[in-house]
C-alpha cells in the first residue's frame, strides 16, 4: 500500500471514529440505550488502535 493510499485509510477511519462519537455522545447525554454507549465506545478505541498501527505504518 502506497503511502498516499494509507494515509486516505487514516482519514477514512478518523472519520469513521468521529461519526461514532457524534452517536456515544448524544446517547450519553441522553441518558438512552446504555448498554450501546458502551458498545460505540468499543468501536471507538478499536478504531483509534487501527489509526495507530496504520500511522506506524507510514
Amino acid at each position: 500500500m502506497s503511502k498516499e493510499e494509507l494515509q486516505k485509510e487514516i482519514w477514512f477511519l478518523y472519520r469513521l471514529w468521529y461519526r461514532y462519537y457524534l452517536i456515544y455522545t448524544f446517547l450519553r447525554e441522553n441518558k438512552r440505550e446504555l448498554e450501546l454507549v458502551s458498545k460505540l465506545q468499543e468501536k471507538q478505541n478499536e478504531l483509534l488502535r487501527l489509526i495507530d498501527f496504520a500511522k506506524d505504518q507510514l
